[in-house]
């Protein structure tokens, strides 16, 4: 899971959306890396993040290259931190362990049963999997932030 900490040389086309229940911020970017100037649009943060131009921000990816899938923001400056809701999935948890218990007392063929509980289970196992994930990603930007209270960035390539 990449961390990249940038200089915001310019945002647009900032929208806040809601999707899938959850609040995020799609806009577009160009910046300065410690590895090169980067220009994406669009990058989908969670929540609703201060993005101005001129930010120091960190930022953690879901998977390398993967710009739509920013599990965490981090702001230098205000020491903000932007992350997915961990009580969402939290509730995914809890509403796959009702749904379990229920399924106790409903009569369905068997082969039904198996199936609906091995998915409820595996909801389960995938909402604990993101929720260790955000934890790791908090403490990355938490660390990224405290690391970098000058806010020096190498822009020798600019």
């Amino acid at each position: 899971m990449p961390l990249f900490t940038m200089r915001l040389n310019r945002v647009w086309d900032i929208r806040r959306e809601v999707q899938a229940g959850k609040e995020i911020t799609v806009f577009g970017v160009e910046a300065d890396t410690d590895t090169g100037i980067i220009k994406k649009h669009p990058i989908t943060v969670p929540g609703r993040p201060d993005i101005q131009q001129g930010a120091i921000v960190s930022v953690f990816l879901d998977m390398p290259n993967d710009w739509n899938n920013v599990l965490g923001w981090a702001n230098h400056g205000t020491g903000e931190i932007s992350i997915d809701s961990i009580d969402y999935h939290k509730g995914s948890i809890l509403r796959c362990a009702v749904l379990i218990f229920t399924l106790l007392f409903w009569r369905f063929p068997d082969w039904l049963h198996t199936i609906i509980f091995l998915s409820l289970i595996f909801l389960i196992l995938s909402s604990q999997k993101k929720i260790r994930k955000l934890h790791r990603t908090r403490q990355a930007l938490q660390g990224a932030c405290s690391s970098r209270q000058d806010g020096a960035i190498n822009t020798a390539h600019s």
